[in-house]
């Protein structure tokens, strides 16, 4: 696979795997949760990701303001709201500029166009 492959579940194998060890050890991190939804979503295994995403939602209410704006892009990206999710991510960036998890789902919801990031990091 080329590093320009839009094929983009290699790289997910055995992450699913290492979430849930994240979260049998601490059921409360709502970042595993919804990383686990998004890892299934990328698997071709996007049935299974609801239940983590609604476990990742129940709990973002006591997470730090930067997670609540993880959990909130995630799930724009899981539910299918490609746009919405762009307009989430450049706000996001815009207060957390080299957020590793934010900026590596820059092109999910867009049919894997390269957004400019240039644009969202202004």
């Amino acid at each position: 696979m080329s590093p320009a492959s839009t094929n983009c579940s290699r790289p997910a194998r055995g992450f699913d795997r290492a979430f849930r060890d994240a979260i049998a050890a601490d059921e409360g991190f709502a970042l595993a949760h919804i990383a686990l939804a998004r890892t299934l979503q990328v698997l071709g295994r996007g049935n299974e990701a609801k239940a983590p995403l609604e476990r990742a939602l129940a709990l973002a209410p006591a997470t730090t303001s930067r997670e609540q704006g993880h959990i909130a892009i995630f799930a724009k990206i899981l539910s299918g709201q490609g746009a919405a999710a762009v307009s989430a991510i450049a706000e996001h960036m815009k207060h957390s500029p080299r957020d590793a998890m934010v900026l590596g789902c820059h092109g999910a919801g867009t049919g894997h166009r390269c957004l400019r990031l240039d644009r969202l990091l202004g």
